[in-house]
């Protein structure tokens, strides 16, 4: 985030961060987006409506009055699509290029109520899976687990019970809370996929070069962000 906008807005290759995050989402057949809002609340929801209108996408906003972390602002955003049984949760601030529906399909398959992408050998790596992909920790000591959680994920709505019905709250407390009664909290490798988290400066400047030098197979709107970036340059 910045002081002029939020860091959903924060532009990625020239676009921003949301509208990269949505283009994903439906190009995986989602029909309905739920977009969290707090921090300079008022330029998301132009930036939706802005976005509704260019594509045509299903897109509502849950304005946070506080900030409600992963877990709360999930609960909350939740409650404006009382018949949906799961969620694909994306972080804004997380560039992948991973077919989405790949992710949705282990979900259906497994019966997990969660299903994460995870990133071997990669960033922090504090997530501890077992050979099947059974996660047992999602907070084990830095570099110990192996693998880090993406930011991208499904679960069933039930999940949401774990946590807090009001108020601020991590959803990895939720994963924990399921692991702890035995439901399925299952990890889905990217592999060699490109991944990384814009969250700090200095991985914000880095993923500029790296995607400038990457052929992406699975992020159409970034795929034409990087050619038309490329054309400038040139």
């Amino acid at each position: 985030a910045s002081l002029l906008r939020p860091k959903a807005l924060m532009p990625f290759c020239g676009v921003p961060a949301l509208e990269l995050a949505a283009s994903q989402i439906a190009h995986a057949g989602i029909t309905t987006t739920v977009v969290n809002a707090w921090y300079l609340a008022p330029l998301v929801e132009a930036a939706v409506a802005d976005l509704r209108q260019r594509y045509g996408w299903n897109l509502v906003v849950s304005r946070e009055p506080v900030l409600l972390d992963t877990g709360g602002g999930l609960v909350a955003g939740a409650r404006l699509v009382p018949d949906a049984r799961r969620f694909l949760v994306y972080n804004a601030d997380v560039v992948i290029d991973f077919p989405l529906l790949d992710l949705l399909e282990r979900h259906e398959a497994s019966g997990a109520a969660v299903t994460a992408l995870l990133a071997p050998g990669r960033g922090p790596c504090t997530v501890e899976a077992e050979d099947g992909g059974a996660i047992v920790s999602f907070r084990r000591p830095r570099g110990a687990g192996g693998f880090t959680f993406t930011g991208v994920y499904v679960l069933d709505r039930s999940v949401l019970d774990l946590l807090p019905a009001e108020g601020p709250s991590s959803i990895v407390d939720g994963f924990e809370a399921a692991i702890a009664a035995g439901r399925p909290v299952i990890g889905h490798s990217i592999g060699g996929a490109y991944w990384t988290d814009l969250g700090a400066p200095s991985d914000y400047i880095r993923a500029h070069g790296e995607v400038a030098d990457r052929g992406l197979h699975h992020h159409p709107r970034l795929r034409e962000a990087q050619a038309e970036q490329a054309r400038r340059r040139a």
